[in-house]
């Protein structure tokens, strides 16, 4: 394995650190320490224990030249009601993703030294996280998010269209900063319908530039992760592009070597719901328990799954024929009526932020016969196979209609279906939630899985996670382990190592409902404020590359190559050039460095 000189020197700084930490926590500190050029100081709000305490953190980064001369020349100081409130971060906690943590800090220690007045708040989990980024009144001023890597996602429309098309700004609206830019909607737009691909190549070349020169976001990194496996007791391990061991075809793949015949995974997330109407981020446990039409294969191409064919009878028109085979895990037989019921359900019901996208390029779902369904699209949609095929579920229609009315509730998407029957190559037998999920295989089904069971079990932390990796009590884990622990893995015999480039999308985005980031000039200095090269050296361990907008350039084909000039120029990492744009833009700071509105108060946010 590469980069391991590397990784102990990473080891050493974060050690150092804990250690800074640690003295700073036990003796009374009068006023905040001054950072040096080789280190910055960040001050953090974290939960514990239902508490809320203000710690400071010493992070070794990159050192920025000192400058020849001031970049703002001294007038009379600003009016207070200028000065700029404290801004508002909330973000994936350190025990849920360092990684993602660790970069905000470094991106905090930057803002900081600009003169902001910044909350940096850790959430414990996507829910929890989700539920303040997405919903009104939106109290934040940045949040850091992300896309996982799932296989749908190679397709580059999920990554440019819900997040930040007009159309997706509402209350749990899939556009949660609030984006909205005519110019970018119809860019976007045309990429769907573009049936050819190099025409739509480059509409989604000229969407990423759009974002670029808008920066609705900012890329934290894209990574290189490293899975390990338990490799005594389990064999036929299968790695997918960009997802690692973490997909459906490794858990029907993946085969015993002796009498353990269940599959133990190490997690340090959950599911709110069982409901697929009303899905969160990790939904590959209901995702295994429901089938789809299509799959995405481990080479990236969509390929029919519970489909057993499909025909583009034309741009419009496309005719699937239904596996005969299939059966839900109550023994009823899976129908076209329980296929075009689920869509026609979840267009009306689903809550999920990627619904609406899958669904509504769709006119009708249209019976043909036992075994055919015709599906009319409104206009031609590209991603149907990858978006619409892999992502709504098929439910029984004999259990979900008229679910509402039978529970007494006032809408679908609030039963707690707390035993899912699907008939995927799992059934869910129970969801315990903070603790673990139990998958039983399903001996039926026409890709029946090689173990008995898989067990999901929740960990406080990803550390946690790696600590049961090794010593047994997990086989696997649901994400690639941290590169500090990647040396401890390959000590250990039982232990198997895989590499995936990752093409998920990491990133910190913007409030554009309220000063100061609804104002351009803002966003481009932040532009600058994150340090990429300690990103991937320090965070990443190596194991990874800067953030160059939301397609990774693991995703070749649609990756805009002109990232890599907007990154040298327009993104690189110099909070001297974000002053200047700043101070060009009117911005102000007093004699202690806060930073003020220009005359005349903040930008008006945008209608």
């Amino acid at each position: 394995m590469k980069r391991q000189t590397r990784i102990w020197s990473i080891m050493a700084i974060l050690m150092a650190t804990v250690l800074v930490v640690l003295a700073a926590c036990s003796t009374p500190q009068p006023e905040a320490p001054q950072a040096t050029p080789e280190t910055i100081v960040v001050t953090r709000v974290v939960e514990v224990q239902g508490e809320t305490v203000v710690e400071e953190v010493i992070i070794t980064a990159t050192p920025e030249p000192e400058p020849e001369e001031p970049v703002v020349e001294e007038g009379p100081p600003p009016d207070e009601a200028d000065l700029i409130p404290e801004v508002h971060i909330v973000a994936p906690s350190a025990g849920y993703d360092p990684a993602r943590w660790e970069a905000s800090l470094l991106m905090t220690a930057a803002w900081q030294e600009l003169g902001f007045d910044v909350q940096l708040q850790g959430f414990p989990d996507f829910s929890t996280l989700d539920a303040v980024a997405s919903s009104d009144p939106w109290d934040w001023d940045a949040f850091v998010s992300g896309f996982v890597s799932r296989p749908s996602r190679l397709d580059p429309d999920e990554l440019l269209y819900r997040p930040f098309h007009c159309s997706g700004i509402a209350d749990l609206g899939p556009n949660y900063v609030g984006y909205c830019n005519s110019e970018y909607d119809e860019v976007v737009e045309a990429q769907r319908s573009a049936l050819d691909d190099t025409v739509r190549q480059e509409a989604v070349y000229e969407a990423q530039r759009i974002l670029a020169e808008d920066v609705p976001t900012i890329t934290l990194f894209h990574r290189e992760e490293v899975f390990a496996y338990n490799q005594e007791q389990f064999e036929n391990w299968t790695s997918v592009a960009g997802r690692g061991l973490w997909n459906i075809w490794n858990m029907i793949s993946v085969t015993p070597t002796g009498d353990e015949t269940t599959l133990r995974v190490g997690w340090a997330t959950d599911i709110a719901t069982t409901n697929p109407l009303a899905l969160d981020s990790a939904i590959e446990s209901l995702a295994w328990t429901y089938d789809t039409l299509a799959q995405i294969g481990p080479d990236g191409v969509p390929v029919p799954w519970a489909a057993e064919s499909w025909t583009v009878v034309d741009d419009v028109t496309v005719d699937v024929l239904l596996r005969d085979d299939l059966m839900f895990h109550d023994g009823e037989p899976v129908t076209v009526e329980d296929v075009k019921f689920s869509y026609d359900f979840i267009a009306e019901f689903g809550t999920a932020g990627f619904f609406p996208a899958a669904v509504s390029p769709l006119e009708e779902v249209e019976i043909v016969d036992d075994r055919t369904l015709r599906f009319h699209l409104v206009e031609p949609f590209a991603p149907l196979f990858y978006t619409t095929f892999t992502q709504i579920y098929i439910l029984p229609q004999h259990i979900w209609e008229g679910v509402a009315e039978r529970e007494g509730l006032e809408s679908p998407d609030q039963w707690a279906n707390p035993t899912p029957i699907g008939s995927g190559p799992f059934q869910m037998m129970y969801h315990r939630r903070g603790e673990e999920i139990l998958l039983q295989a399903n001996p039926n089904h026409f890709s029946a899985p090689q173990v008995d069971q898989v067990l999901i079990v929740a960990h406080a932390s990803t550390d946690a996670v790696f600590g049961s990796l090794m010593d047994g009590t997990v086989h696997m884990p649901d994400r690639g382990i941290s590169p500090l622990n990647v040396a401890a893995a390959e000590g250990a015999p039982h232990l198997g190592l895989i590499e995936v480039r990752d093409f998920g999308v990491f990133y910190m985005g913007f409030n554009f409902r309220r000063p100061p980031f609804n104002d351009p000039a803002v966003r481009r200095a932040i532009a600058h404020t994150l340090d990429h090269q300690t990103v991937v050296e320090a965070v990443l361990g190596g194991f990874g590359e800067p953030g160059q907008g939301m397609v990774a350039p693991a995703n070749q084909f649609w990756y805009n190559p002109e990232w890599e000039t907007w990154l040298a120029e327009d993104y690189n990492f110099s909070v001297r050039t974000a002053r200047e744009i700043l101070a060009e833009a009117g911005y102000r700071w007093d004699a202690e460095g806060n930073i003020y509105y220009p005359e005349g108060g903040p930008p008006v946010p945008a209608e």
